[in-house]
């Protein structure tokens, strides 16, 4: 049975939404964008299962809520310039495309190699919306892509979500109140450090 929370419920039922990803299930939550579907990204099963709930191409990448700035500078390719520009469009309704860094394996650990694009980049978020003090709790990144099938129109409101998609999550956080209703601005760097906008 799905378990249905209104943000009324949220501060006292923080510690179940914590179990939830963290025992693996899958849950629908808003952020300060839209709605989205996710769970653990350091776990391939997760991964694989909202692909296959979205019915997405897995050639097109999943992006992440990370804990914090940290997580960013410990698992990815960043040098001044970049780390510069995070800190400036970091937390808001940005998702920046970097690349992981392979030079030290122990800093991958936290991240499922499925979620990494052929360039081996993913798209970070660090949101401006109480989900992400939830993330920040859990210490390990949250699957973020947009609470629909594959195609279909991206929700802002509860009542956009699809049922075929409610019954078979564990949890779902309903409200509408930050929900801008307008998909992150996603962008990533080129070689001289420009930004590259892939979604304005």
């Amino acid at each position: 049975m799905v378990t249905l929370l209104f943000k009324e419920d949220i501060s006292k039922n923080k510690e179940l939404i914590e179990q939830t990803i963290l025992d693996g299930g899958i849950i629908i939550y808003p952020t300060d964008t839209l709605y989205g579907i996710g769970g653990r990204g350091d776990s391939d099963e997760v991964v694989k299962k909202i692909y296959e709930l979205k019915k997405r191409d897995e050639n097109k990448p999943l992006s992440i809520i990370v804990p914090d700035f940290n997580f960013i500078f410990n698992t990815f390719k960043i040098n001044d310039t970049i780390e510069k520009n995070i800190r400036k469009y970091l937390p808001g309704a940005y998702t920046i495309l970097l690349e992981v860094n392979e030079d030290n394996n122990s800093k991958n650990n936290n991240l499922s190699p499925l979620l990494k694009s052929k360039e081996n980049k993913i798209g970070v978020r660090i949101c401006d919306h109480y989900i992400q003090d939830i993330v920040f709790s859990l210490k390990i990144p949250l699957i973020a892509t947009s609470a629909n099938i594959s195609g279909q129109t991206s929700p802002s409101e509860f009542e956009d979500l699809e049922v075929e998609l409610l019954k078979k999550v564990d949890l779902v956080i309903i409200d509408d109140t930050q929900v801008s209703g307008t998909g992150s601005k996603i962008f990533e760097f080129s070689e001289n450090n420009t930004i590259n906008y892939i979604r304005k």
